[in-house]
């Protein structure tokens, strides 16, 4: 019998935040029980991905068996969970391969195309590696896992087009200014919201003002960002001097009335100037896109840009998928070939990656 891989976890579609919570691992906590995985001989080679949308186990034996239930159970009692049920599931062999693939690329992940999961698996890796409990095998794995993620992200653009508000945001924007180095920016609302676009316009070299109704709170947000804070009683008058205005206060009333937006424009002597109001309810009248060289984007349009090149990543998924089951297949057959010939020595492209410096071999 040759070698066995099991890819058995839970994530966000199978399991919900309460139930994660309950299998989250810290660093320490991952060590214990990457040792008593080995201990109890479940498997020969392990590691574990615990991020805050996945719990992942992935083991390796040689010459005997992976019983994924023993495994569940085994995870379940860790977990203080007793005899309760948890909605795992369960990859072997090749398609075990393929899901570490799908993983590392973020075809797995709760927005396609995201990129701190590549991390997040390297770091999984580095755990290992560091317990002693990643050998010849996960190394392999992992480092045709970080391969594939590579090809992915450069023959396909499924990372290129941005999926966030506040990223979607910067590019609604850049449609009407193009380069935003230098260009004024007022953000009323130094919430979450406000808080997330701010840093992304941060990037653009903008200069950038924070106005919100606690004080302390744009200061903390203006000092993260570079900018500088205006009196929330003063935000309006701002608007005589800056090019682009983003509202997203809790605020249910609107703050900007077509009336003070038809003095502002008039007081700017037409000037044009961009209004994003990310707001629900909205912080700016609609009508006041009406207005001569006042353009207004509210939330929804902002959206239809994020859904936009959502649609996009999807279709660049099918061929990433494409990609990921071709070098998986190629790399789980090639595997299958040398245990058929006795595991002869290794060669060319598997034994460079078996060779890599400084990964930690457990002999059995």
């Amino acid at each position: 019998m040759g070698i066995e891989f099991l890819a058995l976890g839970l994530n966000h579609r199978t399991a919900s935040v309460e139930l994660r919570e309950k299998f989250s691992m810290v660093p320490d906590r991952q060590k214990a029980f990457l040792s008593r995985l080995l201990h109890e001989g479940l498997f020969d080679e392990a590691a574990i991905l615990s991020t805050c949308n996945r719990l992942e186990i992935y083991g390796v034996a040689q010459g005997r068996n992976i019983v994924s239930r023993q495994i569940a159970t085994f995870l379940t009692e860790w977990a203080a969970l007793g005899r309760a049920e948890a909605p795992f599931y369960a990859h072997q062999g090749g398609e075990a391969l393929r899901h570490l693939f799908r993983v590392a690329s973020s075809l797995d992940s709760q927005i396609v195309g995201e990129t701190h999961i590549l991390g997040q698996v390297k770091d999984c890796y580095d755990q290992a590696r560091a317990c002693g409990s990643a050998g010849r095998w996960l190394n392999l794995f992992f480092q045709k896992s970080f391969q594939v993620a590579k090809r992915v992200r450069t023959e396909t653009t499924i990372t290129a087009l941005p999926v966030s508000t506040g990223s979607c945001a910067v590019a609604l924007v850049r449609r009407i200014f193009g380069d935003l180095g230098g260009q004024k920016v007022l953000l009323i609302g130094a919430g979450s919201i406000g808080a997330t676009v701010a840093r992304h316009f941060s990037k653009h070299h903008v200069e950038l003002w924070v106005s919100n109704r606690n004080r302390e709170k744009a200061e903390v947000l203006a000092a993260e960002v570079g900018g500088k804070v205006v009196a929330f009683e003063n935000w309006a008058g701002m608007l005589d001097s800056v090019e682009i205005g983003i509202f997203a206060t809790a605020s249910e009333q609107p703050l900007l009335s077509l009336t003070q937006a038809a003095r502002i424009m008039h007081s700017r002597k037409q000037r044009q100037l961009l209004l994003l109001d990310l707001a629900i309810p909205r912080n700016v009248e609609a009508n006041s896109a009406n207005l001569e060289s006042l353009f207004l984007y509210d939330i929804d349009r902002v959206q239809s840009l994020v859904d936009a090149h959502y649609t996009v990543r999807l279709k660049e998924a099918e061929k990433a998928e494409s990609i990921i089951a071709g070098r998986a297949a190629s790399v789980w057959s090639g595997i299958g070939d040398r245990q058929a010939r006795g595991m002869p020595q290794e060669s060319g492209e598997m034994a460079r990656d078996f060779a890599k410096p400084g990964i930690l071999v457990r002999t059995t």
